[in-house]
């Protein structure tokens, strides 16, 4: 009986704790750069929304291309 007492509470505080880690991370925004020697696009996330000029000057795209070929 005692053994039950205490696996009851450590699961809900394990599950407490996983769950906690979900609810509090921001929304990503993924935009693409692509390879110029072997045409794939790579996916970088951020945090923070990128304004156009910033992405035309990092090179990046908002959407893919029909076709594109993407690598992790």
């Amino acid at each position: 009986m005692k053994r039950k007492k205490i696996v009851v509470p450590a699961f809900f505080a394990i599950a407490i704790f996983l769950l906690s880690g979900c609810a509090g991370n921001p929304p990503q925004h993924t935009y693409w750069l692509q390879n110029p020697v072997t045409g794939t696009y790579s996916a970088h996330r951020t945090y923070s929304a990128l304004s156009s000029d910033e992405v035309r000057e990092l090179g990046l795209v908002k959407e893919l291309p029909a076709g594109a070929r993407i690598i992790d």
